[in-house]
């Protein structure tokens, strides 16, 4: 029976997840505003797909951390 008890306190840490997607979402801001510090159209799109991406991951952390902290409340 302590076990179950220590098992469920070691699960009520700080979630990952927004940490990580603030991170991702602030790195993919710094891609996308490279876009205007470079010369090529090539270079642009790619910095804009590189970040539109990284936007993207992080939009999907938040989704997951949300959808975990429901779930833990139930």
């Amino acid at each position: 029976m302590n076990r179950k008890n220590d098992k469920h306190k070691s699960q009520e840490g700080l979630d990952p997840l927004p940490a990580m997607g603030i991170f991702i979402l602030i790195f993919g801001l710094a891609v996308i505003s490279a876009i205007f510090f470079t010369d090529t159209f090539k270079g642009k799109i790619t910095n804009l797909i590189a970040g539109l991406t990284l936007l993207c991951f992080a939009g999907f952390a938040f989704l997951m951390a949300g959808k975990n902290k429901r779930k833990k409340k139930v």
